[in-house]
């Protein structure tokens, strides 16, 4: 039977009164699944297949390297450069592991939605050449979460594969591209930059060691740069990046100079498509930028150490690799709690490139400290308010899928909130009016709040903007349900934490597993909803008393030290590491 295929919620590209098929349930936005009055089919999700994932996990891995490999010495021909393989992979490394996770994913559901049905057609975005490439990193980011980016690049897969007839809408809304920034920045910005001055205008061996976006508390990065014999400065550098103009010719040189076998056709749509959207700023703004980062930041550094910025700050990059050509050195601080625990594409990046990574209290590779957490350094022991809620905190994902690593992914997200749903049903009537949930600050389309509005009316919804350490200190006990960054605060506070997660959703790292079994063992986490709820229903009323036992405390302790290090010696430690980085 003929069916129409959906590809994305933007509801100028569905077929009303005809048969449809959607890719996926990111098409179909809460509230919205009578707005076609015949029946819509929805595609399994091929990743819904964890080991699939991890088998093209492994896969693109290989096939990023090959790419920048490949792609380097086309740069430095266009830019007429000779920067190193590492250089390119600090600067563009990290939108290409995400943009390859991106591609891979949507021709992979084209590919699954034309062998499911041989009749299909579609509707696909009339677009400009270079109207959907992204500025910088920034931009990239804002686009390949919305609608219309990502129908562009359905829409470009389908009119590669040309056995799926199409036609073209011109869209009503277009993903527009940023107004022109200007360098100088925001008063806000300029304020800040205030901050950064000492670092940039003394002389370099007074400043050898530069931190930017380091995660360290404003108190505590002044007390550490002290301890190295530096003149305290802030470690954030809001640098403006321009909005630079698409160039045909600049992006035809590119495709003739990348000299990139193509292995099978997805390997081709990648040839394809990747000299147009590699980010302006990589290509036609890459003078500039260099200009704009050598001015920005400190001439000659030592050291250079980041937990952010390494991602999403172009400056940046660009500056550090340019400096780490001159003989700097690059430390990578580890910034979420997912790294160390799971796999993620991210953190193997940052391994690549870094020269030392600091991480949060594990190891396993050469180039791993570890070291006192610098976001965990705020957490001290919290009494919990024996009058207080529970607390159960929420997070939200992406409708589409973005990054490869071992959380939920996509529609993934739904069976996330189902999860919800379970463990306040199973909670005892006692024990669920004492409940508060914190929602996640972006729900990402989801509508999260009115999908558990709408089962729970009573529902305690916050949307709170007391920070989480404030929030936690009036409640009476802490439930987590995801593994990334929010448990470590309950755990590091000493706070009575609960926690349960879908484990094939989250899957561990090897070296990982004995110490979440360990936390199994004592009740603190739970792998299915019905089981926190049970725990939770017999410890609620007095949480402290089942917290405060010698063996809940001997395992929390042992975790934090392997996962949320703490230390008192924490500046002694950082100085020692870093002086140590400094002389090699």
């Amino acid at each position: 039977m003929s069916q129409f295929l959906i590809t994305t919620a933007d509801e100028q590209f569905w077929k009303g009164g005809a048969p449809s098929l959607m890719l996926g349930e990111w098409c179909r936005l809460y509230l919205k699944e009578e707005s076609n009055s015949l029946p819509i089919d929805v595609l399994p999700y091929h990743w819904d297949d964890r080991k699939r994932l991890a088998t093209d996990f492994a896969r693109l891995e290989i096939l990023q390297d090959e790419i920048i490999t490949h792609l380097h010495p086309a740069l430095n021909t266009i830019h007429r450069t000779n920067h190193s393989l590492r250089f390119w992979k600090i600067l563009v490394g990290p939108w290409l592991l995400h943009f390859l996770a991106i591609a891979f994913d949507r021709f992979t559901s084209i590919q699954q939605a034309m062998a499911a049905n041989k009749d299909l057609r579609t509707l696909v975005p009339a677009l400009a050449e270079g109207e959907m490439t992204p500025n910088d990193i920034t931009d990239f980011i804002e686009r390949f979460i919305s609608d219309p980016y990502n129908q562009y690049l359905y829409g470009r897969i389908v009119r590669f594969n040309r056995d799926l007839p199409f036609e073209e809408v011109a869209p009503i809304s277009r993903d527009k591209k940023k107004a022109p920034v200007s360098t100088k920045g925001s008063l806000k910005n300029r304020i800040k930059a205030l901050g950064t001055a000492p670092a940039r205008f003394l002389p370099a061996s007074w400043n050898s060691v530069v931190f930017v976006a380091s995660a360290f508390p404003k108190e505590k990065l002044a007390r550490l740069q002290f301890a190295l014999g530096q003149v305290p400065a802030l470690d954030t550098y809001p640098v403006p990046v321009p909005t630079f103009s698409y160039s045909c010719k600049l992006r035809e040189s590119l495709a003739q100079a990348w000299a990139f076998s193509a292995k099978d056709n997805f390997e081709r749509f990648i040839q394809e498509i990747l000299p147009e959207q590699i980010p302006l700023v990589h290509l036609e703004g890459f003078t500039e930028l260099k200009k704009i980062a050598a001015s920005a930041f400190p001439s000659c550094p030592k050291v250079i150490l980041s937990a952010t910025a390494h991602v999403d700050h172009e400056p940046f990059k660009v500056w550090a690799a340019t400096n780490i050509e001159k003989g700097a050195r690059l430390a990578v601080i580890q910034h979420g709690g997912h790294h160390g625990t799971g796999w993620c594409s991210v953190e193997n990046h940052e391994l690549q490139v870094a020269d030392r990574y600091f991480s949060w209290g594990w190891s396993g590779d050469k180039k791993i400290k570890a070291l006192p957490s610098p976001k965990l350094l705020r957490a001290k022991p919290t009494t919990p308010n024996a009058a207080g809620p529970l607390l159960l905190i929420l997070n939200s994902f992406p409708r589409y899928s973005y990054r490869l690593y071992s959380i939920p992914i996509a529609c993934q997200a739904l069976r996330f909130l189902e999860d919800q749903a379970l463990f306040i049903r199973s909670l005892s009537r006692e024990a669920c009016a004492l409940l508060e949930v914190r929602l996640y600050h972006s729900d990402y389309g989801w509508k999260d709040g009115e999908r558990l509005r709408d089962q729970f009316p009573d529902l305690n919804l916050s949307q709170s903007g007391l920070s989480l350490a404030k929030h936690m200190a009036q409640s009476r006990l802490f439930i987590g349900t995801h593994n990334t960054t929010t448990h470590l605060e309950g755990l590091s506070r000493n706070f009575p934490t609960v926690l349960y997660w879908n484990p094939e959703h989250w899957e561990l790292r090897s070296a990982a597993q004995p110490f979440f079994d360990s936390l199994r063992e004592v009740g603190i986490l739970h792998d299915s909803p019905e089981e926190a709820a049970e725990h939770i229903n017999a410890i609620y009323s007095k949480p402290l008393t089942w917290w405060s036992q010698e063996k809940v405390q001997a395992v929390r302790e042992k975790f934090c030290r392997q996962f949320a290090r703490n230390d008192r010696e924490w500046c002694r430690i950082w100085k020692r590491e870093i002086k140590d980085l400094a002389d090699v």
